[in-house]
């Protein structure tokens, strides 16, 4: 079986190095805005593995999305608890 290398795609996709899509359904908010906290994106990222690490927190299982919510806001404040008394303590 001979191998070679597709040159023409290679140069297509070359164009696009450096690009990246996002799809939302937010229509109140400009390009930017969208782009700008999807960047900072990672800080909430970060916090949730904080919350797993730290606070011990495991997977729950809710089935209402009034439990769901209010799961996820008993771990936001939380992690904005002890993110404060760290801060005070440092």
């Amino acid at each position: 079986v001979q191998c070679s290398l597709n040159h023409k795609a290679i140069e297509k996709e070359a164009k696009r190095d450096g690009f990246f899509g996002i799809i939302t359904n937010v229509k109140d908010m400009k390009a930017g805005e969208i782009v700008s906290n999807y960047k900072e994106l990672w800080r909430i990222e970060d916090a949730f593995g904080e919350m797993k690490g730290y606070l011990k927190s495991r997977p729950m299982h809710h089935w209402t999305d009034d439990r769901i919510v209010g799961h996820i806001m008993l771990c936001f404040l939380a992690h904005f608890c002890e993110a404060h008394l760290t801060k005070r303590l440092r």
